[in-house]
């Protein structure tokens, strides 16, 4: 086992005491990690692009509400306004609207693989 596997294993999930389980959770300090690079592969992995309304949405429904918002603030804390939308039952995701498309494109565009550019509708 790699070293930087505990560390991000130590980072994203939490041990809770009542179910005896670990639980994945956006951490704290998520504003400080955000990268182009990690936006990047959140859409390329959890992204998908809307057809007709052009908005990205990244799901995030694995994470509380509370997780989902403090990871639209480190978005858009780069510039791109995100917000934490309700996708169904107590599930949440982010959606970057249409009028951000473009940001997007030119902030992470470089650092998409060729195969999925077609999630920010290239």
């Amino acid at each position: 086992m790699l070293p930087v596997f505990t560390y991000y294993h130590q980072l994203f999930y939490k041990f809770d005491e009542v179910t005896r389980r670990f639980v994945k959770r956006v951490p704290e300090n998520i504003c400080s990690l955000m990268t182009p690079v990690v936006l990047a592969h959140l859409i390329m992995g959890d992204g998908n692009l809307k057809k007709g309304d052009n908005i990205i949405r990244i799901y995030s429904n694995g994470f509380i509400k509370q997780d989902v918002e403090r990871l639209a603030k480190a978005i858009t804390l780069m510039g791109i306004v995100a917000k934490a939308t309700h996708d169904r039952n107590d599930q949440y995701m982010v959606t970057i609207s249409r009028s951000e498309l473009d940001k997007v494109r030119e902030l992470i565009g470089p650092h998409m693989h060729a195969s999925m550019q077609y999630k920010l509708g290239n």
